[in-house]
């Protein structure tokens, strides 16, 4: 299953709307302590636990077409194998997802 948590402005709205204890900074903790990150590309340990019961990687390897979208995004100057579930969504990237093996 893929693995989104959201933009984080959304979680900050339903604070603001009056959902106490919802902004991101709120709720990272738990993301971060449900979350065991396995994955071959880099991520912030801020965003990002690794000793949690949720296996969090991406793709190892990448079809031709996945391959051709990354390197047009980067020749294009787009961040590339950017980790969407870090500190900002804007980039081109490889899918994480909830799997083991």
């Amino acid at each position: 299953m893929m693995y989104v948590r959201g933009n984080a402005e959304d979680y900050n709205a339903w604070a603001r709307g009056g959902a106490d204890g919802w902004s991101y900074n709120d709720v990272l903790p738990y993301f971060k302590k449900a979350e065991k990150y396995t994955g071959v590309v880099a991520v912030d340990d801020a965003y990002h636990g690794n000793d949690g019961p949720l296996d969090v990687t991406v793709t190892k390897t990448l079809t031709p077409i996945q391959s051709a979208i990354l390197e047009a995004a980067k020749e294009k100057g787009h961040t590339v194998d950017h980790d969407y579930n870090g500190k900002t969504q804007f980039g081109f990237s490889r899918t994480q997802y909830t799997i083991k093996d």
